[in-house]
């Protein structure tokens, strides 16, 4: 154990590490372990061990001790002392100094003005009284008890009793349509999405999707059992109609836990101010909060789309046509003529983009013309508003789908810059992440889709299967448990359990086990079916195997086709079961698909992996290692890739002795173990390990 001579030697280098670099807002826990020459992890376990607090938060309260000297010694405005503590604005600063001390930078110097003035009255009256020495040893007195004043208003204050500030989150509950004309269902439907949008590009505040919200449209529940669902502090809801050119809303913010109104607020306004009411709302909400607004944010809220009210009118139809309906065709002649009223409008071009790739994925063939025509509209859409947080995330799914990942990156991460709570955009960066065999990429990001409750069973799912494939059983067992809280579906329950105890403690009769009770619960679950098919295949029971391959395949038809990633399974079990012919159809299936999405310029491990595999079994060595090279390529490695040298992939039973192999599943291995590392860093930081 350190001794405290060694803990007050590291606390004080690493406070005139960031005095140095205080007026740097840039200077954060990176820069700081890099003074320092450690690791982040390392400093984040080491300073928490010795203060009890995470790093940032050691360093944003050396600013703000520096910033309670300058409130006392400088004559500077609050806004000047926020800057050259390093604080990027005056209102987080304001609110780090009021979270921290319990009043704010404005309060503290008043007291502390008031203290001086009180020392310099009765300095006055004491040098009528005794000349001298007297003066200075009243001085000296008098200075210490302005210090214990500061020190109490600093250290004592915090510790008063005060009420926890609410959570700043809130979710904007389906408005109601007020006017018998549910025609007009399309611009209240718009106008609650404009809020709830103008209200994501506050960093500061944590906006539920729309899409979680929606299950309450038909289903009103009690407003604080909707916050305790939706794990929100605040309630929006609204009303209204439009009859004409005229606009009437009603809107209330409650606190969601006690059910209290705050406030509540009524608009009769012209079809033209709009896009103002819709950008008042935002901002009252976010002050009503007290979440901080910075510049940046409040110029993206208040930005008009369109001049052009006809225009705006035609593309919220259109909106309403393709999210409701479906109604590609409707949807694509509404935003056209949206167009003809103001060409220069960005949003009809995102949707006609969206419309495009929808008809792009949904051809067999995947034409090449309508992803072309995709592509158009949305730089378009760009052209006109290079802000617009939409556009950016079509393009980076655009990009994402013909393998350019870079591209597809930048324009998700843009799309955050823009609107911090786009959940669709977390939710993309996961996948990508996950396609690459980055699994912490993918967990951190669907933490955030988490946060935002968009898709929440779902999305449990996936992140326990992204914490299976890092290697940690008990994070992955977690959200299973959530997941099934959240669907029933105890079946796929037993599946992922069952997958647990294969990867992490290799336990095949547990896992068959498990798998067993899942089946009994759903025969028909293709997610159990596929699971034995493969533990059989692994366990050289071929007639086992072949028994749930057909009760998997009896599961799907024509409008519903076999994942591809399973179709290589498939066909290894009727091949060790004599059927030749139906086996190589289904690997034909697989080498279409995938040289398909490879020639798109599409590359990523999985299709590396499906290939080398492929080609093992029909025993073409080269062409397998040519796969088994590029899929060894990858940085990171999942847990299912790790066990090749005691445990091999079925298709490479006859390559498990090869030198150039076992060398192959050594990096593999070891790269998982990396990446295991990563994600256990993480957490310790997140403090959730």
């Amino acid at each position: 154990m350190p001794n405290s001579n060694d803990k007050e030697s590291f606390i004080k280098r690493l406070t005139e590490i960031i005095n140095t670099n205080i007026a740097n807002e840039q200077f954060g826990v990176n820069e700081l372990a890099r003074e320092v020459g450690m690791s982040r992890s390392n400093l984040h376990r080491r300073v928490r061990s010795y203060t009890g607090k995470s790093a940032s938060t050691f360093i944003c309260d050396v600013r703000l001790d520096k910033a309670v000297i300058l409130l006392k010694e400088s004559s500077g405005t609050i806004s000047e002392i926020a800057f050259e503590c390093g604080f990027h604005s005056t209102t987080y600063f304001s609110k780090c100094f009021k979270d921290r001390f319990g009043f704010s930078p404005g309060e503290a110097r008043n007291q502390m003005n008031e203290a001086d003035s009180q020392e310099e009255n009765s300095l006055q009256m004491e040098s009528r009284r005794k000349p001298g020495k007297s003066i200075s040893i009243y001085y000296f007195l008098a200075t210490s008890l302005i210090l214990l004043l500061t020190i109490a208003l600093i250290v004592w204050r915090p510790f008063q009793k005060a009420d926890e500030p609410a959570d700043k989150s809130i979710a904007v509950l389906p408005f109601i349509n007020d006017s018998p004309d549910q025609e007009r269902m399309y611009f209240i439907n718009g106008t609650m999405d404009a809020i709830i949008n103008n209200l994501s590009k506050i960093k500061d505040l944590r906006v539920v999707s729309r899409t979680s919200v929606e299950q309450y449209r038909d289903n009103p529940k009690p407003i604080p059992e909707v916050a305790k669902e939706m794990d929100v502090s605040y309630i929006l809801e609204g009303s209204g109609h439009r009859d004409g050119d005229m606009v009437r809303l009603l809107v209330q913010l409650l606190d969601g836990k006690n059910d209290q109104h705050l406030w509540s607020k009524s608009y009769d306004a012209s079809i033209e101010e709009v896009f103002s009411l819709h950008s008042e709302i935002a901002q009252l909400v976010a002050e009503e909060i007290e979440a901080i607004v910075t510049p940046k944010e409040k110029k993206l809220i208040e930005k008009i789309p369109t001049e052009s009210q006809v225009a705006y009118d035609l593309h919220l139809r259109a909106k309403e046509a393709l999210q409701e309906d479906y109604d590609l065709i409707m949807s694509e002649e509404l935003n056209r003529l949206s167009l003809e009223y103001d060409s220069t409008y960005s949003m009809p071009y995102v949707t006609l983009g969206e419309i495009y790739f929808l008809r792009y994925i949904a051809s067999l063939e995947y034409q090449t013309a309508y992803m072309d025509s995709a592509i158009q509209f949305i730089n378009k859409a760009l052209f006109y508003d290079d802000q617009n947080e939409e556009a950016y995330h079509q393009s980076g799914y655009h990009h994402q789908w013909t393998g350019e990942y870079k591209e597809a990156l930048n324009d998700f991460n843009k799309t955050l810059e823009l609107n911090p709570n786009f959940l669709h955009a977390h939710y993309s960066k996961a996948w990508l992440a996950w396609h690459h065999n980055d699994m912490l990429g993918a967990i951190e990001n669907f933490h955030h889709v988490i946060d935002g409750s968009y898709f929440p069973s779902g999305i449990y799912r996936n992140i326990s299967q992204a914490y299976l494939m890092a290697g940690f059983k008990e994070q992955s067992d977690i959200y299973s448990i959530k997941a099934l809280e959240k669907d029933g579906d105890s079946a796929v329950y037993y599946a992922a359990l069952a997958n647990s105890e294969r990867w992490i403690h290799n336990n095949r009769e547990f896992q068959l086990e498990l798998l067993e009770r899942g089946y009994y619960i759903d025969s028909s679950n293709t997610e159990i079916l596929i699971t034995l098919v493969i533990h059989y295949l692994s366990t050289n029971q071929h007639e086992k195997s072949l028994e749930y391959c057909g009760k998997y395949v009896n599961q799907f038809n024509d409008s519903r086709e076999i994942p591809y990633y399973f179709k290589n399974y498939i066909a290894l079990s009727y091949l060790k079961s004599g059927f030749t012919e139906i086996a190589n159809t289904y690997f034909e299936q697989q080498i279409d698909y995938c040289e398909n999405r490879m020639s798109m310029g599409e590359g990523f491990p999985d299709l590396y992996l499906r290939l080398a595999e492929l080609y093992a079994v029909k025993g073409e060595n080269e062409k397998t290692y040519v796969y088994l090279k590029a899929l060894n390529q990858y940085e990171y490695m999942p847990i299912y890739l790790s066990r090749w040298n005691s445990d091999p992939d079925p298709f490479f039973l006859g390559l498990q002795y090869e030198r150039e192999y076992l060398q192959i599943a050594r990096d593999m291995e070891a790269k998982y173990q990396a990446e295991h590392e990563r994600v256990r860093q993480w957490l310790e930081e997140n403090e959730m390990l």
